[in-house]
């Protein structure tokens, strides 16, 4: 249902709307939603731990699905429309990246807190808290930067822009992504099979 309303009803309401960055940027991050819990019930089902194996196919189940939304949107959106196009490939395939490693170290994080859980529903609420907190800065925190910072923080909209920040963080967020797994795993709550 979700992926229906996101992946088809929303991009066909919003036509050429749905290729804005501020639409995209969203959808590419929607995996999160759905690869937390699956990791949350793998962790739970296996004893308390997740074999490595499985934490990377529940990212990719999640990255997949808002990745799957993406693509069924721009078909939507073409479907719609008389002329056919897509979004910037630079700006596809930074937001492609960005979200991929997101979802590592999200994937990684969440492994780490279902072990710390008592069971798979308060497991699954710290992480909608954490989600709902990240949220609330991702929205509060530009209205409280001075306009200057603002200004910086728009430029990165642009296509051409965003694939040069993509550039600059992916191997941050690369070095953050094996940094996150490799703490999992020393943590004891990952195993290699």
């Amino acid at each position: 249902m979700i992926l229906i309303l996101f992946g088809v009803v929303v991009p066909w309401l919003k036509g050429l709307m749905f290729f804005d960055l501020f639409m995209l940027a969203p959808y590419s991050l929607l995996g999160f939603l759905f690869l937390a819990p699956k990791i949350v019930e793998n962790v739970f089902s296996g004893g308390g731990r997740i074999e490595l194996p499985d934490l990377a196919k529940s990212i990719g189940y999640g990255w997949g699905c808002a990745m799957g939304m993406i693509v069924t949107g721009i078909l939507a959106v073409n479907l719609r429309i008389p002329r056919r196009t897509i979004p910037p490939v630079a700006e596809l395939l930074s937001l492609l990246i960005l979200s991929l490693l997101l979802s590592i170290i999200v994937g990684a994080i969440s492994a780490v807190v279902a072990q710390k859980s008592y069971d798979a529903t308060q497991a699954k609420g710290r992480l909608r808290i954490g989600f709902l907190i990240l949220l609330c800065i991702l929205f509060g925190a530009p209205h409280i930067l001075s306009d200057e910072i603002q200004d910086q923080m728009l430029s990165l909209t642009m296509a051409n822009t965003l694939a040069w920040f993509t550039l600059m963080v992916a191997p941050v967020l690369a070095l953050a992504a094996v940094g996150s797994v490799l703490w999992a795993v020393r943590r004891g709550k990952l195993r290699s099979s």
